[in-house]
């Protein structure tokens, strides 16, 4: 078994759940098509693998962070932890949330990691079940970059009057220009 964790500087970098985001080769077997493994949210990924020597790179159209067309060589010999770094566009250094009544407070501390990519939006997502990204959301409220004049203190409050349920899921996804994925915080429960 081969598992492991996406991380950019030794932070994890959370992720879309379910995202094909490494794949895994065996040059040493004829058949040279790789098995891809999918992450969960929390950027942790983890594939069964016989053991042996294998090349381990980053698939490429997935995720938000920049291509890289590096390998690692990763050998794997019974239960193998590794780590892939990762360089995302933006990464959200520090997030809180602070819930009163049915407003919701946002701050967050978010970094351009990548010079090659603009920021389009940050957003809060909301959901009633922890799987919470992109997809996978009841509400999301979209910040444009244009009213954002300091990444390192973005600041803003939501109003969930309309919300039903007791509690919520939340996190914090910058999308850039020209990409599909977010760049997230990780999930946390309200």
């Amino acid at each position: 078994k081969i598992s492991g964790t996406i991380t950019y500087n030794g932070k994890s970098v959370p992720t879309k759940n379910g995202l094909e985001l490494i794949a895994l080769y065996q040059d040493s077997y004829q058949l040279h098509n790789s098995f891809k493994m999918k992450a969960v949210q929390d950027g942790s990924f983890t594939g069964l693998a016989f053991n042996g020597d294998y090349r381990m790179e980053l698939v490429n159209g997935q995720g938000a962070f920049e291509t890289s067309s590096e390998s690692k060589k990763v050998t794997v010999k019974g239960d193998t932890e590794v780590t892939m770094e990762v360089t995302p566009y933006f990464f959200i250094n520090s997030v809180t949330y602070q819930k009163t009544g049915t407003k919701i407070v946002v701050n967050a501390n978010i970094s351009q990691v990548s010079k090659t990519k603009q920021m389009e939006y940050v957003s809060l997502l909301i959901s009633r079940v922890n799987i919470c990204d992109r997809v996978n959301k009841d509400k999301e409220v979209k910040i444009p970059a244009s009213s954002i004049t300091d990444l390192s203190k973005i600041s803003f409050t939501v109003d969930l009057n309309d919300w039903t349920s007791i509690s919520c899921f939340v996190r914090i996804g910058v999308k850039s220009k020209s990409i599909t994925e977010y760049n997230y915080s990780s999930v946390e429960k309200l």
